[in-house]
């Protein structure tokens, strides 16, 4: 695999390359993910789900 900066990244590529990089593992569909195109949206819901990050409430600054 090359890095190609310009290139799409594909479901197929993140379920592979992620899992190397971090402590998470993706039950997907190796057919299914092999072409598909991921958005950005995308990579961040699987991201968002696999560290079960929660929303965190900011502090009001506006009141005095």
């Amino acid at each position: 695999m090359y890095f190609e900066p310009n290139k799409f990244v594909t479901k197929h590529d993140v379920y592979h390359i992620f899992p190397k990089l971090l402590p998470i593992q993706f039950i997907h569909d190796d057919a299914q993910a092999d072409q598909q195109k991921i958005s950005r949206a995308e990579l961040a819901q699987l991201l968002v789900e696999s560290f079960k990050f929660e929303p965190k409430t900011l502090p009001d600054l506006t009141e005095s």
